[in-house]
């Protein structure tokens, strides 16, 4: 499962947070989420499923089309 870059980065912008902060949050590395949001590579399934509580926390809305099952 993967999500698009541009995607995790509108969520990380609607959380009102750094890249350290969502880097902790998710509890990946600062340089993993600049990776993500260049989309230079993929969060793990794990790290998703973090992403997801944190939508959930939040309200943030996620389309299907941003979401992939790879």
């Amino acid at each position: 499962m993967s999500i698009t870059a541009e995607k995790l980065k509108q969520i990380r912008l609607e959380c009102c947070m750094s890249q350290a902060e969502f880097a902790a949050a998710l509890g990946v590395t600062k340089p993993s989420i600049s990776y993500y949001e260049r989309g230079k590579r993929q969060p793990s399934f794990k790290t998703v499923r973090k992403l997801f509580a944190l939508v959930k926390k939040y309200g943030i809305k996620v389309k299907l089309p941003e979401i992939r099952i790879d």
